[in-house]
């Protein structure tokens, strides 16, 4: 009887070690991965899927050709009947890009939005600084020592330029601006001649905002702040309740100035440049202006043409412009990604693009869209649209509102909507 268990019992181990055998000769198809993943793409640019297959062995294979292609929303975008797995976008809109094999699918979206073209409208004398309220754009008019308020749907000028004149030694003086921040109902300025205003929208009020230190240079309204950079490495807190500065710090090792600077909705982030190391930094700061971190790139810069000049931040990443490349860092972690080739003087997220713009002037001046959801190269770097109409001469600003994204070229007195 005992020997009779003992020859089932073999049997039974036997037939399992069968079926083993047989599954690993014939795995099944537990999945399909279609990627790149959540695309972004503009009418009339193809882009090309693949479908990997994963198996019940655990094995991955490329199923791109025996895979049935499809569009869930045709009129968005089409599967080339040519090219397994190409897509032609053809309209505006959201679809699903879907790989069947039997009765395994897989599925990734794909958004197609329309071409962007570029409209210069005339500004007034030697455009600078831009800054968006709402739907609303405001301009720092340099050479007319105006700010102007335009609408950033049409660029249509609403209103008569605010004259930007203040008392100096009991005379009433013009001052050119250079920069411009948004806070509520105020516009911030800083002037070309070293002073900081704060500008009532409503009336044009002007109330001039004393700082220590240096001249002030770049500027932003965030956390309830306002926080001015110097040109000799201080960052400045100002509460815009009382008009008084809160706190300076120098943020820089050297008296440099600091060009950029920018707010990921916790903390504060600064550019600096060391002159004496040929070394390019970012700084991080707590919102009451403690250093909390840095990042030094991991090569040395060319000064000048790679001084760090601008900062942006798109909700995850903190983006840094020079002269000549960029870079980006994880805004949670501190840790440098691969270049983001955005050389620029300037940089705006645009949330409903879900894209980066960014303006670059020199020799070859353009304007940059780094769409998020697009595919990476195998550098990980986003290849940008690059905008050249052949009227743009020196961008300088750049900002995003009412559904466009707008630059000011200081040199062909222009502001341009994309």
């Amino acid at each position: 009887m005992k020997k009779k268990k003992g020859v089932k019992a073999l049997i039974f181990l036997l037939c399992l070690a069968i079926l083993a055998v047989l599954s690993a000769c014939d795995p099944t198809l537990k999945a399909i991965r279609v990627s790149p993943d959540g695309q972004t793409t503009v009418i009339g640019t193809p882009l090309q899927f693949s479908a990997t297959g994963v198996w019940s062995n655990g094995k991955e294979t490329d199923e791109t050709q025996n895979v049935l292609w499809t569009s869930t929303v045709s009129n968005v975008a089409f599967i080339d009947p040519n090219v397994k797995g190409r897509v032609m976008p053809i309209s505006s809109g959201i679809t699903q890009i879907k790989a069947t094999l039997g009765t395994t699918s897989g599925f990734t979206s794909l958004t197609v939005t329309a071409p962007v073209s570029a409209f210069p409208h005339q500004s007034c004398n030697d455009p600078r600084g831009i800054a968006s309220e709402g739907d609303n754009i405001w301009i720092a008019c340099d050479g007319d020592k105006t700010i102007q308020k335009i609408n950033g749907v049409d660029g249509q000028k609403l209103g008569n330029a605010i004259p930007l004149n203040i008392l100096i030694d009991n005379r009433s003086v013009a001052v050119p601006p250079l920069h411009l921040a948004i806070e509520n109902q105020n516009i911030w300025v800083v002037s070309d001649s070293g002073s900081l205003l704060k500008v009532n929208s409503s009336n044009g009020a002007i109330t001039q905002v004393k700082i220590s230190g240096y001249a002030p240079l770049a500027i932003t309204y965030a956390l309830n702040y306002i926080w001015l950079t110097d040109t000799a490495g201080g960052l400045h807190q100002i509460n815009p309740s009382t008009n008084q500065e809160v706190s300076m710090k120098q943020v820089c090792a050297e008296p440099t100035p600091v060009l950029g600077v920018v707010s990921d909705g916790k903390n504060i982030w600064t550019t600096c440049y060391l002159k004496s190391k040929d070394i390019g930094q970012v700084n991080k700061f707590d919102v009451s202006g403690n250093l909390i971190g840095n990042v030094t790139p991991s090569r040395t810069w060319n000064f000048p043409t790679e001084m760090p000049q601008a900062l942006g931040f798109d909700r995850k990443d903190i983006w840094i412009a020079t002269s000549y490349t960029g870079h980006k860092i994880d805004a949670t972690t501190n840790v440098l990604k691969p270049q983001a080739k955005g050389a620029g003087v300037s940089i705006a997220f645009d949330l409903t693009r879900n894209s980066i713009w960014i303006a670059q002037s020199g020799s070859n001046p353009s304007v940059k869209q780094f769409r998020l959801n697009s595919a990476v190269n195998s550098d990980g770097e986003i290849t940008p649209d690059i905008y050249s109409p052949n009227y743009l001469q020196s961008p300088y600003g750049i900002t995003v509102g009412g559904g466009h994204a707008w630059v000011t070229d200081s040199k062909a007195n222009i502001y341009v909507q994309f």
